[in-house]
C-alpha cells in the first residue's frame, strides 16, 4: 500500500513490456562476474548489475568491462548491511558512497539503488519519493543464492512472464550454468533478456 502512494516510477518491482530484466546482485565477483559477462556475451543478452560500493573500489576493471560490454550498471549499497528504519545518514551514505564510486570509475551517472536483502527503509521511501534515489526491487526470485541447484533456478525461470524483474547474483556457480539454457527458453516464448535502462530491443 504505502508503495503506490509513491510517485510512478520512483519503486519499481516489474515493467509491463515482452521483455526479461536478468539482475545480478551483489558484485563484482572476481571470478564469477568475468565468466557470467563472458556466457552473457556468447548468448547476445544485456543484463543489469546491481554492485556493492565496496566491490567497485575493489575490482575496478571488472566493473569498467560490465559498462564497456553494454550492461546496465547500479548501486546495491556500499557494505551490504540492513539498516535500521529510521538510519537516514546511513541510507543515504550507502547509496551515495556507492554511486559516487561507480561514477569515478566509469561515468555513468545512476540513481537506481536495489536494497540489501530488497529491505526499504523509510528514509529510502522519501528519498525515491523526492526523485533522489529509484528504488528497484524485482518481481521473481531465482532463488539462486539459497539453492544453488541449476535445477531450481529453471524451474523459477520457467514461472517468468513478460515485464518480470528477475533477481539474480553473480558469486554462483549455479547462475551460470543455467544461464544458456534460461535465455534459450525465454527466447522460444518470444521474452528478449534486457537490460533495465534498454526499451528499444
Amino acid at each position: 500500500f504505502v508503495l503506490s502512494l509513491l510517485p510512478r516510477g520512483a519503486v519499481v518491482q516489474r515493467k509491463a513490456d515482452h521483455h526479461v530484466y536478468l539482475t545480478f546482485d551483489d558484485g563484482p565477483h572476481p571470478e564469477n562476474t568475468p565468466r557470467l559477462l563472458d556466457a552473457l556475451r556468447a548468448n547476445g543478452a544485456k543484463v543489469t548489475f546491481f554492485v556493492q560500493g565496496q566491490n567497485v573500489i575493489r575490482f575496478p576493471a571488472i566493473v569498467r568491462r560490465i559498462v564497456e560490454e553494454g550492461h546496465e550498471i547500479a548501486g546495491h549499497s556500499w557494505s551490504h548491511r540492513r539498516l535500521p528504519q529510521w538510519a537516514f545518514r546511513e541510507a543515504w551514505n550507502e547509496f551515495n558512497r556507492t554511486k559516487t564510486a561507480i561514477r569515478e570509475t566509469t561515468s555513468v551517472e545512476t540513481n537506481w539503488y536495489r536494497p540489501p536483502f530488497g529491505w526499504v527503509t523509510l528514509p529510502m521511501l522519501a528519498y525515491a519519493a523526492t526523485g533522489r534515489m529509484k528504488l528497484v526491487l524485482w518481481s521473481v526470485d531465482s532463488d539462486d543464492d539459497r539453492t544453488r541447484s541449476v535445477a531450481a533456478i529453471l524451474v523459477k525461470g520457467r514461472q517468468v512472464r513478460g515485464g518480470d524483474i528477475v533477481l539474480c547474483h553473480d558469486d554462483n556457480e549455479a547462475i551460470l550454468e543455467a544461464l544458456p539454457a534460461l535465455v534459450y527458453e525465454w527466447r522460444t516464448r518470444g521474452l528478449e533478456p534486457c537490460a533495465l535502462g534498454d526499451d528499444s530491443v
